[in-house]
């Protein structure tokens, strides 16, 4: 089936805010595989850290978003490159539960959806009438719309210093290890609510998430995170690899 430009383009958009499960979608998308953080966190030398992090601006951040047990919100999201002056602009709506489940559903111009359920994640892509399922990965807490319910552990993986030169509350997170996916992460606070979430990918890429109506706290029903493929929808169901593994062994038998 062919794949046009924009649904390409579209897909990598989404992509900056989740862990690449869906690789097979573009050659791109495979420099997006996220890896360890701790193997070269020693590379980043001493001085450099002290200009980077405040334990005391972590502590902080962390007291900012740790009693948060869900998020609901609208967003508009901006992403702006070096192809071009104007900035692809999508929107769409955002909820997080539980540490590990997640809808994140694109709604203009165009419509796509990911869910995680804490065992499955999920990406339907409407134009497509396609659903790819995979088991759901741990790295899913490593991407930045996580931090809003898993805040201390996506924080290991980052320096943290407060923006002096913002007139918001504003956090700077600096990747601890250069093969990190996000070089840097910015979140600007309003009214004591997540505003604002600037990230800059490995590509020099940024992307900007401004957040409407959001709401902590409010229960989200389990079925948020549960998709029924509609009728006629094309359903691909990806195999674990020790699944895999283990049944091409059985064939060569």
């Amino acid at each position: 089936m062919f794949v046009s430009a924009r649904v390409i383009l579209q897909r990598l958009v989404c992509l900056l805010l989740l862990p690449v499960y869906f690789t097979a979608y573009s050659s791109t998308a495979l420099a997006l595989e996220t890896t360890n953080s701790s193997d070269k966190s020693a590379l980043v030398p001493v001085e450099k850290t002290a200009t980077l992090h405040s334990p005391s601006d972590e502590k902080r951040l962390l007291k900012r978003l740790g009693n948060i047990q869900t998020v609901s919100a609208e967003f508009i999201q901006k992403l702006y490159t070096s192809e071009s002056n104007e900035p692809q602009i999508t929107q769409g709506t955002l909820q997080v539960a539980g540490g590990d489940k997640f809808r994140l559903e694109y709604t203009k111009p165009y419509e796509q959806l990911y869910v995680a359920n804490g065992k499955e994640f999920l990406f339907y892509d409407v134009d497509l009438e396609q659903i790819t399922i995979k088991p759901q990965s741990q790295e899913l807490a490593n991407t930045p719309a996580m931090i809003l319910s898993n805040p201390a552990l996506f924080i290991k993986k980052y320096f943290v210093k407060i923006n002096s030169e913002s007139y918001l509350e504003e956090y700077i997170l600096s990747a601890k290890s250069e093969a990190s996916a996000y070089n840097k992460i910015l979140l600007s606070f309003k009214n004591s609510k997540l505003d604002t979430m600037t990230i800059e990918d490995s590509f020099g890429q940024e992307t900007e998430l401004h957040f409407n109506k959001i709401v902590y706290n409010k229960k989200i029903a389990n079925s948020v995170f549960n998709f029924t493929p509609p009728e006629g929808v094309d359903v691909i169901r990806s195999i674990p690899d020790a699944k895999l593994k283990a049944q091409m062994n059985e064939l060569k038998k």
